[in-house]
């Protein structure tokens, strides 16, 4: 999948607002991206207020956008916030469009799903989801997305990524972390329990973890092209290489194992 190129916007300005019937905000904004093409947004926003009963896990499959999962305590069940946007050439090819592009919230027995759908994109037409969502610290949370930043908090409980073009930022992370990127740089703040993993993967940018001093793990860090450094952590029984560098942090109870093609590794004991 390719990465969208650079957009600047010289000019955007609000033209009109009001609210739907279904509690939704929607609104126009004309763009210049930049090009001959005159484009207008149209936005919306949408608000899923979901209880838990056995679930566990929180899924978001999502395209093209952005994707923020918060842990707040004492949240009993999650908040899905979601604004929909959608770039055409005229205001009403967009108003039709949005309403294509949906954002769909389901009930599994164990787990809660937001996706976003969407008709293929014609050349003239830009599809955007952005999500916000408010979740209790102790739910596991996988999320896979297209085009797009990704961005977990303030979670206890185990947390996947995969990501094709963009950057993942993972902060405060108590539980095992997975994290696949294609191109885009991967930002990780965890503290990991004994016997749990940290798995990441990147193509093309770097990673940077954090993890507490006294971790205990076993530490495997590779890059094809590029550089590897460590600080902060005492790692025994050390092999390395310019691009390669194994061995064991503490008891060597869990594992660390992180990959980039091109690019960076970067680990800091805390």
């Amino acid at each position: 999948m390719s990465r969208p190129g650079p957009r600047t916007v010289a000019t955007a300005f609000l033209t009109w607002v009001t609210t739907l019937a279904s509690g939704c905000v929607i609104g126009v904004l004309d763009v210049d991206d930049g090009d001959s093409l005159t484009r207008v947004e149209v936005f919306d926003h949408q608000v899923f207020s979901l209880d838990l009963e056995r679930q566990s896990l929180l899924q978001v499959v999502a395209l093209n956008g952005s994707v923020r999962v918060q842990g707040v305590a004492g949240a009993e069940g999650v908040t899905v916030n979601a604004t929909r946007r959608v770039r055409a050439r005229t205001q009403a090819q967009a108003e039709d469009h949005l309403y294509s592009l949906r954002v769909l919230i389901s009930k599994s027995a164990n787990a809660i799903l937001a996706e976003t759908s969407q008709p293929s994109a014609g050349s003239d037409i830009t599809y955007v989801v952005e999500y916000d969502i408010l979740v209790p610290p102790d739910l596991e949370v996988d999320v896979v997305q297209a085009n797009g930043e990704v961005r977990v908090e303030d979670m206890g409980a185990d947390v996947w990524v995969e990501n094709g073009n963009g950057n993942v930022t993972l902060d405060h992370i108590v539980g095992g972390v997975w994290v696949a990127v294609a191109n885009g740089e991967v930002t990780t703040d965890v503290f990991l329990p004994r016997g749990k993993t940290v798995d990441q993967a990147v193509g093309n940018g770097g990673i940077s973890l954090q993890v507490q001093r006294e971790v205990s793990a076993e530490l495997s860090a590779q890059v094809g092209n590029g550089t590897i450094s460590i600080s902060g952590l005492t790692v025994h029984a050390q092999i390395g290489s310019p691009h390669a560098l194994s061995g064991w942090l503490g008891g060597g109870d869990g594992f660390i194992g992180l990959s980039v093609g091109n690019g960076w590794i970067q680990v800091q004991g805390t």
